[in-house]
């Protein structure tokens, strides 16, 4: 097995991880009184704040390109939003359920994206992506089972944002095959944090305004 396949395997699993561990801080950051817009904001920009350090180090020997023409930074800026929809929808569902429930539902974007691969190509899916989305499905019935033997609270609403989450996720990740995958991932990152604080930060504006208009 070649060591790229093994990093790579590594980097989703620390991502997976990553998801698992926000919806704690979430409940605990509610449980000190804040709301999910400011929460999500706070994760976002932290997390480009960290991107912008990184990005101003020297570029690696073996790096790619850092120059990106207009058009690529708006596509990557595009793909950012899409990624800010996730953090916007899966904390709102975690608000309106449970955690568990929440990375559950969001889970189903693997076979969401499997499902639109095949509709965009017109192809049948490998065996090996029908193992995975049976695991998936097996997983998800699995946890169901046990989130109802322990009475988690399972509201439509947080049902409802879980699944948005998930199509989300399915976009975001066709896109990170598709958009500008030829340039250097960091530089790449650092516009997709961009894009996807933009995002939350309409999204807390429009909060904001719906607040002030209520009151």
């Amino acid at each position: 097995m070649k060591k790229g396949f093994i990093t790579a395997i590594g980097c989703v699993m620390a991502g997976a991880v990553s998801f698992g561990i926000l919806g704690t801080f979430v409940k605990l950051a509610r449980g000190d009184g804040y709301d999910v817009p400011a929460i999500t904001f706070a994760q976002v920009f932290t997390g480009l704040v960290f991107l912008l350090l990184l990005n101003a180090l020297p570029p690696g020997r073996r790096e790619a390109t850092r120059y990106f023409t207009g058009r690529e930074k708006l596509l990557v800026i595009l793909h950012g939003g899409c990624v800010g929809l996730i953090s916007t929808f899966y904390f709102l569902s975690i608000r309106y359920g449970s955690a568990a429930v929440s990375i559950v539902l969001l889970a189903q974007s693997v076979w969401m994206g499997i499902l639109l691969e095949c509709i965009l190509t017109r192809s049948f899916p490998a065996v090996r992506k029908i193992m995975a989305v049976i695991i998936i499905l097996a997983g998800t019935l699995l946890a169901a089972s046990l989130l109802q033997s322990s009475h988690t609270a399972i509201s439509p609403a947080g049902v409802g944002y879980g699944l948005l989450a998930a199509i989300a996720n399915t976009a975001s990740i066709y896109c990170s095959g598709k958009v500008v995958v030829h340039k250097s991932p960091l530089r790449r990152t650092l516009y997709l944090g961009i894009g996807c604080v933009l995002m939350v930060w309409m999204n807390v504006r429009n909060y904001e305004l719906r607040i002030a208009n209520y009151e």
